[in-house]
Order: structure tokens, then C-alpha cells, then sequence
């Protein structure tokens, strides 16, 4: 349930009407509201764990308390039951059982959802952000009170990816370079989403410049993520107002651009974030603020332009390992190069070959399930070259760091691309439970029709079961 996504509620009773039929009972069915409740235990237990508390003898120290704060807060902001005042659970519960033929009172309680939701997100990100803390200070087996915490809110964040259907259709480019319908609006969004971005880092800056303020180092980061993000001239914000603004000619520059600022917006971010988390200061709501504001650009992002990146990062991988495997050939004696070059040519060759045909795919024609099967043969030759001991002894020659870099620029689009297509799978596997359970009622047809219905959703064996538990999985691999 994407907050982002959940705000256009407000314009759609259609959408409001959907969410209302995915909240469920909370009672073992799989919905929304069944997985808010099951975070709410998994937090709990984070809270209650015995390695988090003071041992017999000892002191409790001012970290243990912060973490059992942070996970109570997590728990609390959930609520137990729908009798939590001023809870998720509490708010999914209301919408559960509004009047579906009343659009002011579905989407008023829908709002509070939405509410709700935006709380338990901030919550989480601050109990994520001490993952370090809490693994160092669980241990061993005991890291799993942690583990499931961030794997079931993963559960219930995708349970909003299931109405990304229809959101991610022709937001890339034509074959030839020109945009899809839908890009120039999704880049539009974009574009607001930098500038909310924008706005946050500054609101950093701002505090930092004040006498004796804690977040003064916080100042250069924060400073540069606010003018990657919308600085004038070559922002995030001003890529994709360019791109939103194509008129219908080629518009692999502008897409170009904006992947180029993207990539400057995460790298930022990420450097802020790590500056906070040495100071301490991850619990500032600034810096929350911060959070919230980047996964908003990010989810928009990882919407658009998804077969062009995707070929964009394969052809920068398919150059570097290309590069790698020139310079090979003509490195000089005992180097590590060429005892790379006389163990693991036949390697190279072959990954390169594989690179090759995915940076080959045909942007706007392409299918899915072509895109899936070249990128996993590119990772298969990846990985049987990542793994040699010559490879590994190679790590600081710049050559096979560029490819170990550009590698894995390439598997986060792929991963990230990915996660949302198995979404849109489940979506379409429960639309099809819904209309086979219905055609049953027809008697010649039941027996067919129910089986078809099993096929497509069941307890645990269905197509969009399956589909789920493969998100799941991307979900862990992603966080």
C-alpha cells in the first residue's frame, strides 16, 4: 500500500472502492489488514526481546532503550486491535466496513488510511535505520526478531504495488526513441516529486545553519542532494520537466538525463544518510522527512523508462566488461590482469557475448519474458567470472572494478523492474480468481470454472500466491 500512490484516492472513488476490498478481516485471509496485524506482532516481539533489555547484573544502556522505543513506537503506531485508538489497524478497520454507495464517507476513511500508513512508514524507517544497532545488539540467531520486522512491513508496503497495473503501461520509449503516451505525465510526476525532495534537503540546510545546531554536518550532503534533486539547470526536477516537455520527437536524450540525475539523486541521498547515521541524528524528522521524500521519487522513477534503462545499463556493462577483456589480452606478465587472461578468457568471452544480445533488446517491443531470460544469462556468465580466485585477486585493478560496478548498477534496475512485474502478476491472477469464482454459478460451467478459479488463487498452490511469495523474496533481496 503505497502512501504515494494511496494519495490520488482522494480523486478516484473507483480506487477507494478497490482498497476497500483488499483491507479484509484481518482474519487469516492474506489482506492488508491481516498483515498490518501480523507486523504488529513482529514488532512486538522485536520490542519484548530479552537481548534488548538490561541482563541480570548489568546496566541498561541508553542504546537498549532507544531500540525498544523505536520498535514500541513501530507497534504502537500498527495498533494491537481495531480498538488501538488512532492505529492502522484502527483506521483499516473503519474503512472495512464503510458504505460502499457513500463516496464522501469511503473516501474520508480512506484518507485515514492513508494517514495512518504514512505514520507506520516513518516508524519503520526509523527502526531501519539503527539495522546495524539492532542486529549487533541481538546476535546470532536472535537477529531474526529484527529480519522479520522489515520482511512482513515488506508484505504490507506491496500489498499498494498491486494497483500499480496500468501505472507502468506506456511510460517508456517507442522503438526509435520516441516517448509512449504515458511517459510525459509519469515524468510530470517525477518532476513534483524532485521538487518535494528538493524542499526537504533544504529544510536540513536550513536548520544547519543555525547556531549550535546538531545538524550542522548534515550540511554539505544535505546541501548537495537538494541541488541534485532541482538546482536550475541539470537537477532531477529540470530532466524531467525536459522529458515530460518532449513534443514527439526522440526523446532518448531527455530519457538519458533523466537517468543520469536519478542516479546522482541516489548517490547523494545515500551519502546523506550515511552522515546522519554517524551522527546520530536518523531520528530527526528532517531527516525522516528526507526518507519519505526520496522513496516517493523513487517509486515514481522505477515506474518509467523501464526496457530503455534497462538496455541503457546493459550496454555501460556490456563496455566495461568489453574493456576488461581488451585489456586482458594485451596485459603484461605477472600481473593480475594476465593470470586473468590465461585462466578465465573463455569467461570473459562468454559474458560479454551475453551482454551483448541484452543490450541488444528492442526498447518499446520487447517481451518481458525475453528481457528476464537475457538478463539472467548475463548474471549466470557474471557470477561464473565473479567466483574464479584470479577474478577476485584482480578486485583493485580499475578495469574490474568499473565492471563490478556497472554490474550491479544493471541487477538493481533489473531487481527493481522485476518486483513490480510480479506485482502486476498477482493483480491479474486474483482479477482472474474473482471472475472464474463468479462464472461457477452458472452450472454447466461450475466444474471448469472452479478449477480455473484454484488455478489462479488458492490457499497456497495459485498462481497468485506464487506470484506473491516470489515478491516477497525480491523484497529481501532489494532492502
Amino acid at each position: 500500500m503505497s502512501v504515494y500512490y494511496l494519495v490520488t484516492l482522494r480523486f478516484s472513488v473507483t480506487k477507494t472502492k478497490q482498497l476497500k476490498n483488499e483491507v479484509g478481516t484481518g482474519k487469516g485471509d492474506n489482506l492488508i489488514w491481516h498483515k498490518a496485524k501480523d507486523l504488529h506482532g513482529k514488532a512486538n516481539t522485536l520490542a519484548e526481546a530479552e537481548k534488548l533489555k538490561a541482563q541480570p547484573g548489568q546496566t541498561d544502556t541508553e542504546l537498549k532503550k532507544e531500540l525498544r522505543k523505536l520498535a514500541e513506537s513501530l507497534k504502537n503506531a500498527v495498533g494491537e486491535n481495531e480498538l488501538a485508538s488512532d492505529s492502522l489497524q484502527q483506521a483499516l478497520s473503519e474503512l472495512s466496513t464503510a458504505t460502499a454507495n457513500d463516496p464522501r464517507d469511503l473516501i474520508t476513511k480512506a484518507e485515514d488510511v492513508i494517514k495512518h500508513y504514512d505514520d507506520v512508514t516513518k516508524k519503520y524507517k526509523t527502526v531501519t535505520v539503527k539495522s546495524t544497532e539492532y542486529t549487533g545488539a541481538l546476535g546470532g540467531a536472535e537477529q531474526n526478531k529484527y529480519t522479520e520486522v522489515t520482511s512482513q512491513f515488506g508484505l504490507l508496503q506491496d500489498i499498494g504495488l498491486l494497483y500499480v497495473h496500468g501505472h507502468t503501461n506506456l511510460t517508456d520509449l517507442n522503438t526509435g526513441g520516441t516517448a509512449q503516451t504515458g511517459l510525459a505525465t509519469k515524468a510530470a510526476t517525477l518532476k513534483e516529486k524532485a521538487t518535494a525532495l528538493n524542499g526537504a534537503a533544504n529544510a536540513i540546510v536550513t536548520e544547519a545553519a543555525k547556531d549550535g545546531s546538531p545538524l550542522k554536518d548534515l550540511s554539505g550532503p544535505a546541501t548537495q542532494l537538494k541541488d541534485a534533486a532541482k538546482n536550475g539547470s541539470n537537477g532531477l526536477f529540470e530532466k524531467a520537466q525536459a522529458l515530460a516537455g518532449n513534443s514527439g520527437g526522440d526523446a532518448s536524450e531527455q530519457a538519458d538525463g533523466v537517468i543520469d540525475a536519478f542516479d546522482a539523486v541516489e548517490k547523494k541521498y545515500e551519502a546523506l544518510m550515511k552522515k546522519a547515521e554517524t551522527n546520530k541524528l536518523t531520528n530527526d524528522e528532517r531527516v525522516i522527512e528526507v526518507v519519505k521524500e526520496f522513496h516517493a521519487v523513487k517509486t515514481t522513477y522505477y515506474q518509467m523508462l523501464i526496457t530503455y534503462r534497462i538496455k541503457k545499463k546493459a550496454t555501460l556493462f556490456h563496455q566495461a566488461a568489453s574493456k576488461l577483456q581488451t585489456e586482458a589480452k594485451g596485459a603484461g606478465p605477472d600481473t593480475p590482469l594476465k593470470a586473468l587472461q590465461s585462466n578465465a578468457s573463455s569467461e570473459m568471452g562468454n559474458l560479454v557475448q551475453k551482454a551483448d544480445k541484452l543490450q541488444r533488446i528492442n526498447v518499446g517491443t520487447e517481451s518481458d519474458a525475453n528481457i528476464v531470460s537475457n538478463y539472467l544469462k548475463v548474471e549466470g556468465a557474471y557470477i561464473a567470472l565473479e567466483t574464479m580466485k584470479q577474478f577476485k585477486a584482480a578486485e583493485g585493478v580499475p578495469q574490474v572494478k568499473t565492471v563490478k560496478t556497472k554490474f550491479d548498477a544493471l541487477k538493481k534496475s533489473y531487481v527493481n523492474v522485476l518486483k513490480l512485474r510480479i506485482q502486476e502478476l498477482a493483480t491479474l491472477a486474483q482479477d482472474l480468481y474473482t471472475k472464474a469464482d463468479t462464472l461457477s454459478a452458472v452450472n454447466e460451467l461450475q466444474s471448469p470454472a472452479n478449477a480455473l478459479r484454484d488455478a489462479a488463487s488458492h490457499t497456497s498452490g495459485g498462481l497468485k500466491e506464487k506470484a506473491e511469495s516470489l515478491a516477497t523474496s525480491i523484497s529481501v533481496l532489494v532492502s
